[in-house]
């Protein structure tokens, strides 16, 4: 199938209420009100919640406020509800050229979206690389959902075939402390933290160390809240506790993120420039504890074990370039490394001490599968909104862009056909 990708936001309207048909609003009610209570009721990491069900959010806003004025948003979008609605119009399109059998299919994919860790975030991968194929001009061919099993598309423009396996990787694979589980844990803290809080003033750094994996058992989650009740109340720069390492460091609260009178403006990007600014820590692993001009603790928790995040990712990977393709034909594994920042992504491609890096990774991955034309790793990107002429009227159309880097295999009989550069 082939459309051209762009969506003007006259067209909203229509594809929102296409899309809501295709399961019914009844799984949507049940899914938006879980997670809607869980941001309410989360108290360490609301942003957890916010991220990682971006999508679904973004979709009960503008499903709110139809309701109330029986009108589809057209102007003034948030970048979350431009984000959802590029996903949908996507996602509308396609199903409308799928057969029955894989409109079916796709259906059940959605309905098993909304049940998933990951909500949306998967299948909204596979569409952006879909809309991606057809900026480029191929027909794209939904292999997987209309044959049940094997690479997801069939890339074809012309005499060029290509296959194209989309894989969806958490970003906390292979990592000693996982985003969920530093979630739970922040919500097991909190609540214990707030009266040995009610005594403390000005900003505090505490950096925990525990020797392995946090996985979330109770008996862990309490003896590291008696740590850093200790670490409150006393204020000691540094001590260890059955190989627990734990130093404290204090900051004005002048001149800082939380030079604010109002939580809600206080945003978690700008603590963690502080945070690496002023004590050179570049961790994500970071729970917040903030009353406006009285205290702010920030808790940053750190594994003294490894992390083997390329390790992980060259498992999933290998397994699908193994099972998915057929060997015939040229193949690009399309790789989104959730939880991850661009600038992470970045960090990622060179090799470390050990000699490890996504390219000598993908290489060896390569010398394994020699079909593969290509291997692209992505992180989340940004929305754009862009002007363009179709016929003689200007119209804004909506895009998702983000960083993306592909590593080629050189050996490959096209390595070097501008043809099959995807991207």
């Amino acid at each position: 199938m082939y459309f051209p990708p762009e969506v003007t936001e006259r067209e909203f309207p229509s594809l929102i209420r296409r899309f809501r048909e295709i399961t019914g609003w009844s799984p949507w009610q049940k899914r938006l009100e879980w997670v809607q209570d869980g941001v309410s009721a989360t108290i360490a990491m609301p942003h957890f919640w916010r991220e990682r069900f971006e999508l679904e959010l973004a979709f009960a806003t503008i499903y709110k406020r139809y309701k109330i004025t029986r009108r589809h948003p057209r102007k003034k979008l948030t970048i979350e509800q431009q984000r959802v609605l590029s996903f949908v119009s996507t996602l509308v399109r396609c199903y409308e050229q799928l057969s029955q059998r894989g409109q079916k299919r796709l259906r059940g994919m959605i309905l098993d979206s909304l049940k998933s860790d990951y909500g949306l975030a998967p299948l909204a991968y596979e569409m952006k690389i879909a809309a991606h194929l057809m900026t480029k001009h191929f027909d794209v061919k939904f292999h997987d959902l209309e044959t049940g099993g094997g690479y997801d598309y069939l890339a074809v423009k012309d005499d060029t075939r290509i296959e194209i396996e989309c894989k969806f990787v958490s970003g906390d694979i292979g990592r000693q402390i996982h985003l969920k589980r530093l979630h739970q844990f922040g919500e097991y803290i909190t609540p214990k933290l707030h009266a040995h809080l009610s005594h403390v003033s000005g900003g505090f750094l505490i950096q925990l160390t525990i020797p392995g994996r946090l996985h979330g058992q109770e008996s862990q989650h309490a003896a590291l809240a008696a740590l850093l009740s200790r670490a409150i109340t006393l204020q000691e720069q540094e001590f260890r506790f059955n190989d627990n390492h734990m130093s404290v460091s204090r900051f004005e609260l002048e001149n800082s993120p939380f030079d604010t009178r109002t939580p809600e403006y206080l945003h978690r990007h700008d603590v963690e420039q502080f945070v690496l600014h002023t004590f050179g820590v570049n961790n994500k692993n970071m729970l917040i504890m903030y009353r406006p001009h009285r205290h702010a603790v920030i808790v940053v928790l750190q594994s003294a074990k490894e992390d083997r995040v390329l390790a992980g990712i060259h498992r999933q990977l290998r397994a699908s370039a193994r099972k998915q393709f057929t060997g015939c034909l040229p193949a690009v594994l399309c790789c989104h490394l959730a939880d991850l920042h661009e600038h992470e992504l970045l960090s990622l491609q060179h090799k470390d001490d050990k000699g490890l890096g996504l390219d000598y990774m993908t290489s060896d991955l390569i010398a394994r599968r020699p079909q593969l034309l290509a291997v692209t790793y992505t992180a989340p990107g940004s929305l754009v909104k862009e002007s363009v002429l179709i016929g003689s009227v200007k119209h804004q159309s909506h895009r998702e862009k983000g960083p993306a880097y592909t590593i080629r295999n050189p050996y490959h009989s096209f390595a070097e056909d501008s043809r099959y550069i995807l991207f």
